[in-house]
């Protein structure tokens, strides 16, 4: 399989935290979890104490380096394949960072932010557009949500927009 064009890049952008966010997250687990026992909801609290324990550990953790090749045959993404007949639509999103945004069928990964550089953007596009229909794509409000709270910078490149699967 030749690469027609390949890159790596951060599999998304690593943001610092401070004590102060650690702090927040670590009250607003409490209280929730001190409320559902109040409310006599015991399992719910520890699933509330677990999950708050596992957003800390992942925020606190930088991001793999991947490997991204465009091939005669599809998408490649570290050890990941997306052939082309599985891609129902794509978009490059232009701004500071551009973002190749692609929408596929799959269950646990239904569709894909992958991050450009400005020079690899036009290359990128040119392979695609003559395999793949270009459809405008946007971030779901969800992950619009979660990256304003702060929880995990949400242009992954293995988890993105519109009915996007939670792979953290």
């Amino acid at each position: 399989m030749d690469s027609t064009l390949s890159w790596r890049a951060s599999e998304h952008q690593h943001i610092e935290r401070g004590g102060d966010w650690y702090w927040a997250l670590g009250i607003v687990a409490l209280s929730c979890a001190l409320t559902a026992v109040l409310f006599g909801n015991v399992l719910f609290a520890v699933v509330i104490v677990v999950a708050a324990a596992t957003f800390g550990i992942i925020a606190s953790q930088p991001p793999r380096v991947l490997d991204f090749a465009l091939t005669e045959d599809g998408l490649s993404i570290g050890d990941e394949f997306y052939p082309y007949t599985d891609m129902r639509a794509f978009w490059i999103e232009d701004t500071d960072e551009p973002l190749l945004l692609i929408d596929t069928p799959r269950f646990m990964t239904p569709d894909l932010a992958v991050p450009l550089n400005h020079e690899q953007a036009p290359a990128v596009h040119a392979i695609l557009a003559e395999r793949v229909p270009e459809v405008p794509l946007r971030d779901s409000a969800i992950f619009i949500l979660l990256d304003t709270l702060g929880f995990f910078y949400v242009r992954s490149s293995l988890r993105y927009v519109r009915l996007t699967s939670f792979d953290v």
